[in-house]
């Protein structure tokens, strides 16, 4: 069992060093850890069981934590560690100041070892730039019920926290995969699915295609869009109607709009069928 807690209180301290160059890309793919901000989401990372191997708590936070949670930690081999909150603050994101970071593996998942339900929709998304607009895409797939994410040729890694934070901590429960686009186009035509792609260009609106059916929603980067090659893949393109001078939406809150749209017209089906039997 771990010493609970071990304090800190040297900002040279070498276990704070490593805790900081988490913060890099490059160190969480040489390490495979990751660092998560926040209370509600370290909690949903305990609660998906993702491997915890450090917690660190500003010792003016340190009663805001449950003391038998944090001891099961500790117990179960998570090194809790207190430091001042002036050390810790500096590895924070955003306006929230919890008070906490915790060290955690990112579980990987291959393209064939996705389990879907009957009938999926899945999110294809390519090359998504801004850690922000990731996560946000998780947070909306979460919430619509999307079967999983397969990230093709990522710019930004799903392990960066800025993506965890932004997710709300549902990286760790929305089933996902990093992939190529012939695997996906590969694994697509196996299961069937119909490719929904979102372009500025479309004819069609997102809500005039069936979304009932298993279906693939693509969506690209935010500077280039979606690659053409797509389209030799049989895909049907959508946008959204837009009003004003712009000519598209944030690709996250494009996301959220079809992701919705699925949900919407397969509550409508399914109190239809209901209504029928």
């Amino acid at each position: 069992m771990a010493s609970f807690p071990t304090s800190i209180r040297s900002a040279r301290n070498p276990r704070l060093k490593q805790l900081s160059r988490l913060q890099t890309r490059r160190a969480r793919k040489a390490s495979g850890r990751t660092l998560v901000y926040g209370r509600r989401e370290i909690a949903r990372a305990a609660e998906a069981a993702i491997p915890m191997h450090e917690l660190w708590v500003a010792e003016e936070a340190w009663n805001h934590f449950d003391a038998s949670w944090l001891k099961q930690l500790c117990e179960s081999g998570t090194h809790v560690f207190t430091v001042p909150e002036s050390l810790l603050q500096p590895l924070t994101y955003g306006d929230r100041q919890d008070g906490c970071v915790a060290v955690v593996s990112m579980p990987e998942t291959k393209l064939h070892e996705l389990v879907l339900p009957e009938n999926p929709c899945v999110a294809i998304v390519e090359r998504v730039e801004k850690p922000g607009n990731l996560g946000a895409i998780f947070r909306s797939a979460d919430g619509a019920g999307i079967a999983a994410i397969i990230l093709v040729d990522p710019v930004t890694d799903v392990s960066n926290p800025n993506v965890i934070r932004a997710s709300m901590g549902t990286v760790f429960t929305v089933p996902h995969c990093i992939t190529t686009r012939e695997e996906v186009a590969a694994w697509v035509r196996q299961l069937g699915l119909q490719l929904v792609a979102t372009r500025v260009d479309a004819t069609d609106l997102y809500y005039e295609v069936d979304l009932t059916r298993p279906t693939a929603v693509v969506l690209g980067s935010e500077a280039a869009g979606l690659d053409d090659q797509w389209r030799s893949l049989g895909e049907r393109s959508v946008r959204l109607p837009m009003f004003g001078i712009a000519d598209s939406l944030n690709v996250s809150a494009t996301a959220a709009v079809i992701f919705y749209e699925v949900l919407r017209q397969r509550s409508v089906k399914e109190r239809q069928e209901s209504r029928g039997s």
